[in-house]
């Protein structure tokens, strides 16, 4: 089973909270990063590489998950079975003027009411929800 781990990154604005998205590589949706955990290293480490690698952003990354989503896939795609996607809280400090993956992904901070309407992915509204209820 797939663990990604995903980075919901934040950031607190005079207009509210603010939440990181960036590019997919091939369709240009707007998504939130994720990735793998490397041997050896923690899950919210992980999350916060992530974030820095293709969104180009440093912060602080909270230990405990915001959300874990078990999403049974369809048959028929890539890697049919089950994909476990376990979130966690990024409290953005610094963005980087250049990064990893800068050439071919663009990133944004949206309000979290707007980023509830924009994840593509139902699983990731759930998450967003519950990032927000956690507040």
């Amino acid at each position: 089973m797939l663990q990604p781990q995903l980075p919901i990154g934040y950031r607190r604005t005079p207009d509210g909270l603010e939440i990181l998205f960036v590019t997919s590589r091939k369709k240009k949706q707007w998504i939130l990063p994720k990735g793998g955990v490397p041997r050896g290293m923690l899950p919210h480490n992980a999350a916060a590489r992530e974030a820095m690698q293709e969104a180009g952003v440093l912060g602080t990354a909270q230990p405990e998950p915001v959300a874990d989503i078990l999403v049974e896939k369809r048959s028929g795609q890539d890697m049919p079975g089950a994909a476990r996607f376990i979130f966690f809280r990024i409290a953005v400090t610094t963005e980087l003027a250049y990064w990893p993956e800068d050439y071919f992904r663009e990133r944004k901070q949206v309000s979290l009411e707007r980023a509830l309407k924009i994840a593509g992915k139902a699983y990731v509204r759930d998450a967003l929800q519950q990032f927000k209820d956690r507040l």
